[in-house]
């Protein structure tokens, strides 16, 4: 077989201003590989980067922002199988990796764009060779876990930077922040290598010591001051994707936040909202031997079968039976998508199609504010109760919405929606013997599942 596709050539671009670069929002020839070392406090560093994901949720631009490290944590299933993919890779190595045979070959996830999945794999073999050439105080078995664990991160991460590579107008946008690992900066190399703009934040240099000579692969530069993000702009989501004109026959354009959120809404009758329980579903969680170990709720949030729930509803689980109101028939499955311990949210897919809970543009809201909540607290099938919105609390990385409409067992993971039938957030926890209850909010749910929602 002859392999007619072309590695993605890549020229790394020279730059002053890197971060300014990073927020360009064009397809360029010349990809960002870059670290920027300032002197700031750590919250500023934190609170930039997250200033920067929330510019690119706005804008649509494919990204990945990462504050904490690279994930650690997978569930046995998917450990096993990223084994496989390794045993198997390792014998083709063995006999010289012909390029018909690495075409050919299932390796994590698969990206849709033909050259894009060449590139990947073309490049997978590249990172081996410079790990080999820099870890030569290594053996098979070093080799082996440095090789899976890219691949679990290839399978976790590459679909939420290419999913919608091929209707973006931009080069896909890597942030990372803090003390960085080899491995993760063999990655971030890999990403880059795929055409990633990728940039590495640190208030200390000392943050890359544990790379040592691994330095050299990435321009520095000291950064003085943060830059200005620029301006924030949504399309409005009724704007008619057919005809590409917006809700007044005007050709499509950029509007303002504040312009959007002064459209008219009207708000919905109790009656009406409780009609979005078709798109809220109870979850049972078995265990290996087949038993019942818990329940949940989840949120139908596209119209390809993607639920989303709480990450703390499947954490002890094996098989999953998602049921829907007034339906005889359960689904089940058995493997999570993906899931952010941090945020609490997890995501499954079954093979159906669904009606979505539309999702609300992630604008803040008001302490008073009204609120339903749809879940199956111990069992009973959608509830719905109202409340309103009584606070607002930080837990580690995550703010948490107080509300006063009841979350007890097997709430978690439902639908919390405001009075125009949008998603705010996804419920969470209940505090025994009080009225305190706990949401998720939506700007969370859509840094977590932006390539899922809607489609």
């Amino acid at each position: 077989m002859i392999v007619r596709t072309r590695k993605l050539k890549i020229v790394r671009k020279k730059t002053d201003n890197p971060l300014e670069d990073l927020l360009e929002l064009k397809r360029k020839k010349e990809i960002l590989f870059s670290a920027c070392i300032g002197s700031q406090e750590e919250e500023r560093f934190l609170s930039f980067v997250r200033d920067i994901e929330d510019f690119l949720q706005i804008q649509g631009a494919p990204h990945l922002c990462v504050a904490k490290g690279f994930e650690k944590n997978f569930q046995p299933a998917v450990i096993e199988e990223m084994k496989e993919v390794w045993k198997k890779y390792e014998r083709m190595e063995r006999n010289g990796a012909p390029s018909a045979t690495l075409h050919q070959f299932s390796m994590a996830y698969s990206i849709e764009d033909a050259q894009l999945e060449w590139t990947k794999k073309s490049c997978f073999l590249d990172l081996l060779r410079l790990y080999d050439a820099n870890e030569q105080n290594t053996n098979a078995s070093i080799r082996r876990n440095f090789g899976v664990k890219i691949l679990l991160w290839m399978d976790l991460y590459l679909e939420r930077i290419f999913s919608d590579i091929q209707r973006s107008k931009a080069n896909p946008k890597i942030v990372f922040y803090g003390p960085i690992t080899k491995h993760e900066f063999y990655f971030l190399y890999f990403l880059f290598q795929l055409g990633c703009d990728t940039c590495y934040l640190a208030s200390k240099e000392a943050s890359m010591n544990s790379i040592g000579k691994l330095k050299r692969y990435m321009d520095f530069s000291v950064l003085e001051k943060f830059p200005a993000i620029p301006e924030k702009t949504v399309i409005d989501s009724r704007i008619n994707r057919k005809d590409e004109k917006n809700i007044y026959g005007e050709a499509k354009q950029n509007i303002r936040e504040d312009e959007v959120r002064s459209i008219p809404r009207t708000e919905k009758t109790y009656e009406q909202l409780a009609t979005m329980s078709e798109s809220v579903v109870m979850i049972n969680v078995y265990d290996f031997e087949k038993q019942i170990i818990g329940r949940g709720s989840g949120v139908v949030i596209n119209t390809q079968g993607f639920i989303i729930t709480n990450c703390h509803v499947l954490v002890e689980g094996t098989v999953f039976e998602i049921l829907f109101e007034n339906e005889s028939y359960s689904y089940f499955c058995d493997q999570v998508i993906k899931y952010h311990t941090e945020y609490d949210l997890a995501l499954l897919k079954i093979e159906r199609k669904t009606k979505p809970v539309p999702v609300g543009s992630g604008a803040p809201l008001a302490r008073g504010q009204k609120i339903v909540a749809i879940g199956s607290p111990l069992g009973l099938f959608n509830t719905i109760s109202d409340g309103i919105v009584s606070g607002f609390r930080s837990f580690k990385q995550c703010e948490m919405i107080q509300i006063t409409a009841p979350i007890s067992p097997g709430s978690s993971g439902g639908a919390l929606l405001d009075l125009y039938g949008e998603l705010a957030g996804i419920t969470t926890a209940g505090l025994d013997g009080q009225n305190l209850n706990l949401a998720v909010p939506v700007q969370y749910v859509k840094r977590f599942a932006h390539n899922f929602i809607g489609k």
